[in-house]
């Protein structure tokens, strides 16, 4: 895919991103109902660490914190620590396969589940622990396909031993 291409797929997956994550979900399905904004962020900081992801992060989660009234820089910090780990998790990942990928992940979900607990806990602002913690699940089932989309549409350099 060419440059422009690349481009085009990146803000367009982190817009669909971001309106997902205003979709009211079903009440069967929102207790695990993924933050779409760090699976695709993170997605596309493990495939393709060159682009602006840092900076779409923070700037995508103040975005967040004031669509959802959280405090300002909440979802800004969980964000950034999340799309940085999975850039950080891609440099070591050369030599693990994919499911081993994919448990690393599972940290990453929760560090990211975990930063926003603990900035609610501070605030005062509980919320349900099953609202908190069921996204992790949402995120880990989500996560093969979201980086299959991301990697097909930017697909990532070739490995190399060291």
């Amino acid at each position: 895919m060419t440059r422009a291409g690349t481009a085009v797929v990146y803000v367009l997956s982190l817009f669909a991103g971001l309106v997902l994550e205003f979709v009211q979900p079903p009440a069967l399905v929102a207790p695990v109902w993924p933050m779409w904004t760090a699976v695709v962020l993170a997605a596309w900081a493990f495939n393709a660490p060159r682009l602006p992801n840092l900076m779409c992060a923070v700037v995508i989660g103040c975005v967040l914190d004031v669509g959802l009234s959280s405090v300002l820089g909440q979802h800004a910090l969980a964000l950034l620590v999340t799309t940085y780990a999975a850039a950080r998790l891609r440099e070591r990942a050369d030599t693990l396969p994919d499911w081993q990928i994919g448990v690393c992940f599972v940290v990453v979900w929760l560090v990211n589940a975990g930063i926003l607990f603990l900035i609610d806990r501070a605030t005062h602002h509980e919320a349900a622990p099953l609202l908190r913690w069921g996204p992790v699940l949402g995120e880990t089932v989500l996560w093969p396909f979201v980086n299959r989309f991301v990697g097909r549409a930017c697909p990532p350099p070739p490995r190399t031993l060291r």
